[in-house]
């Protein structure tokens, strides 16, 4: 069981903030009681830590990025060393574990790969890395082997034509996963988020041959 302490976070919150205790939207001061993880620093919601609570943005895989990015800073801002001088130690501790806390959130929640995945843990359906085979079927594991196979004897020009080969792909699952999951279609979701993680996974092994050569 997930160890679990209350938590007073005071702070500016924007969008729609989605948490055990209390939902509140709109751009307000708030001091509200919250379920918060002792481990993670982040607030908890049925056992997983709520990432987009923590940044104070609408749960959906459907973010715009500039504006994830000024959530992201606006919550930082709030901890920022200038305002927290007349903090006691204490305070100024807890305020660097959720910042650490609000970082993790948003390397998390700017990935659409990652996104997909904790999406589906805030809905009961997560993900588990044992049974990829069994969700993404022979069809697109062997799309996988072979793009790995053509990654490995590629030339130069060959490996940007593979780079942009699979951001297509990887653009087509993700609009896919948007309608899956506002849908509520969640075993569609789990498959497109295992493709997508795959798909990831591709990318960065081109990413890591270009950089090779």
């Amino acid at each position: 069981m997930q160890e679990i302490e209350t938590h007073r976070f005071v702070g500016t919150c924007a969008g729609v903030c989605s948490n055990t205790a209390v939902g509140h939207s709109g751009q307000i001061k708030c001091s509200i009681i919250q379920p918060f993880c002792l481990k993670s620093r982040t607030l908890c919601t049925k056992g997983h830590p709520d990432l987009f609570a923590l940044l104070g943005v609408e749960r959906s895989f459907a973010l715009d990025s500039a504006q994830l990015h000024s959530a992201y800073k606006r919550v930082m801002s709030e901890f920022h060393p200038d305002r927290l001088g007349h903090k006691s130690a204490s305070d100024q501790a807890d305020a660097a574990s959720h910042t650490a806390a609000v970082t993790h959130a948003y390397t998390v929640i700017s990935r659409p790969h990652l996104r997909a995945k904790h999406l589906l843990e805030l809905r009961g359906r997560p993900l588990d890395e044992d049974e990829g085979g069994d969700l993404l079927g022979a069809e697109f594991l062997m799309e996988v082997m072979e793009s790995r196979e053509a990654i490995e004897s590629a030339t130069s020009a060959q490996m940007s034509k593979l780079r942009e080969v699979n951001a297509r792909r990887m653009a087509e699952v993700s609009a896919a996963l948007r309608a899956a999951f506002d849908e509520a279609q969640l075993d569609d979701a789990r498959r497109l988020t295992a493709q997508l993680q795959y798909l990831h996974k591709i990318e960065s092994e081109i990413n890591e041959r270009t950089t090779v050569e």
